[in-house]
């Protein structure tokens, strides 16, 4: 579980991130793919990924995901 407490209360201009939570909403909705706060986890400072897929896929996530996260400042 990837610790992103760097990305809370960072913003897109649309959207202003304060919980793993949010992230991973945003993640989805942006990036359009699943991740799972960390809160669930005890563990709020971190998402959850999940990685039982193809390594083609993976990659692609991985872009999609960086992408996303370069908008936010």
């Amino acid at each position: 579980m990837p610790d992103i407490s760097y990305y809370l209360s960072k913003s897109d201009g649309e959207t202003r991130i304060t919980t793993s939570d949010e992230l991973a909403l945003y993640l989805l909705d942006k990036a359009e793919v699943a991740t799972v706060g960390g809160d669930a986890f005890g563990s709020p400072e971190c998402l959850r990924i999940s990685y039982a897929t193809s390594d083609d896929l993976l990659v692609e996530a991985v872009k999609r995901i960086k992408g996303a996260l370069e908008k936010l400042k």
